[in-house]
């Protein structure tokens, strides 16, 4: 037996073997690898009121839209576009199609939407198509693998509403077989500019002395048993980004005592700090302001009291309003801010407190927001509270606040960092109040 012969077979098989399971998984790998992926990612458009606004994509920097009303961009309205990825591993001919909605509702409110040839954008390296949705778009994909589409809306606001939202699906036809992924749309409803306000107070004063807190630093002055302590009255301010709004107050010219006693309290042509232009303002007369690109404005207000010899020790309360009118509408909204001042009381003998006088819930700020975020409400009565946060098909993913709470302003905050991209709701009940808002993670 030609043991030689029989030994060179068997390597001959041997090797066939390892190069059949070798091209066996070099072919499953490349199956693997070419298996095509389509992401969605959700948009809005922001405060919106009644008219026509059209959405497309800002191709400056393709992280946000550009919103127009008739043919002028409405810089008080913000938006993101809906934005589609797709990768592969090889260069193809794709098909995309999307299946677009008529309308966004609530289930109350209807919004009409509709798409031109503007809607849509399609990005890949340096080329850039925009094209109509409602109709198939055939491009070849980028050798690089990377393909991303981008899709704005055209909305008709007929009435006054309450936020609404809407779904949609992108299809795409690619090497003979369809992928689909679906994204969410919303309108967010026109942002009321209601200022929210913090207490103003100086406590441990002494009789005899006529005192000042600066808006600015919260620098008091006199100082003079070391012990004076105190904050400006701060008005917080949220609306559309880089929008005018008038500024006025109704200011307490006394300060009162639980026996009737009073104290002058007066406020100069100073006394009115911007924080966002370090400016400082006379709160006695009407100032225009613009909001910073996040919408927001702080506004704080520092007083003088006179504290005479003849006074009683003791807690000296009142109030201003704080009033802000949209420059492009009739709409005004109010607060009221508490002063306090504290002659001759230890600190510790004080509790600043000023509740509202109704449920609210705000929205959430910074928005869109990575990773985290802070939602503010307001209790005019203690309450039972629960503050849970919802995914865009409702489901609960996080509870914030699950308790008994004392009336006031609350503020807490939400770390998105372990949830993808999208959008998201937060729902607060307290005291038979129910209030629901949105917001975007934008990674």
């Amino acid at each position: 037996m030609n043991y030689k012969y029989i030994m060179i077979k068997i390597i001959i098989i041997f090797i066939l073997i390892v190069l059949l399971i070798s091209i066996a998984q070099s072919l499953d790998q490349k199956d693997l690898i070419a298996q095509p992926t389509l992401t969605a990612f959700d948009g809005y458009i922001g405060n919106v009121s009644l008219g026509n606004y059209r959405m497309i994509l800002d191709t400056t920097d393709f992280s946000s839209g550009i919103v127009y009303s008739g043919d002028e961009i409405e810089y008080n309205c913000d938006g993101i576009p809906m934005k589609f990825i797709l990768e592969t591993d090889s260069v193809s001919d794709i098909t995309l199609t999307f299946s677009l909605p008529t309308f966004l509702t609530n289930g109350v409110d209807t919004i009409y939407c509709s798409f031109d040839s503007t809607s849509a954008c399609w990005t890949s390296g340096n080329d850039l198509i925009f094209f109509d949705p409602s109709k198939p778009f055939n491009v070849r994909s980028n050798p690089l693998g990377l393909d991303s589409f981008y899709l704005g809306m055209n909305v008709f606001v007929p009435d006054w509403f309450s936020n609404c939202d809407c779904s949609l699906k992108c299809s795409i036809r690619i090497n003979d077989s369809i992928i689909t992924a679906g994204a969410s749309f919303f309108i967010e409803e026109e942002r009321s500019i209601m200022p929210v306000p913090s207490e103003g107070y100086m406590l441990n004063l002494e009789r005899g002395f006529t005192y000042n807190i600066n808006p600015g630093t919260n620098e008091i002055v006199p100082i003079v048993n070391g012990n004076e302590k105190g904050e400006s009255l701060v008005f917080y301010i949220e609306g559309a980004p880089s929008e005018t709004i008038n500024v006025s107050f109704i200011l307490p010219l006394r300060l009162f005592h639980d026996s009737y006693n009073k104290i002058s309290v007066t406020f100069s042509d100073t006394s009115l700090y911007h924080k966002e232009s370090k400016l400082y303002l006379d709160p006695k007369l009407p100032n225009s302001l613009i909001l910073n690109d996040h919408g927001i404005a702080t506004l704080s207000s520092g007083f003088t009291v006179n504290v005479s010899d003849s006074v009683l020790n003791g807690e000296y309360e009142g109030a201003g309003i704080c009033i802000i009118c949209r420059s492009t509408s009739n709409e005004c909204f109010q607060e009221l801010g508490l002063l306090l001042v504290g002659i001759g009381t230890s600190t510790s003998a004080y509790t600043i407190t000023q509740f509202p006088f109704k449920f609210n819930l705000y929205q959430n700020y910074p928005n869109p927001f990575n990773p985290t975020t802070v939602i503010s409400y307001q209790l005019p009565v203690d309450s039972w509270v629960t503050l849970k946060v919802y995914n865009i098909v409702g489901q609960e993913i996080a509870t914030l606040v699950d308790g008994m709470q004392k009336a006031g302003y609350k503020s807490i905050q939400f770390d998105g960092s372990k949830l993808p991209s999208g959008i998201y709701t937060y729902r607060l009940n307290a005291g038979g109040y129910s209030e629901v808002n949105k917001m975007i993670i934008l990674k």
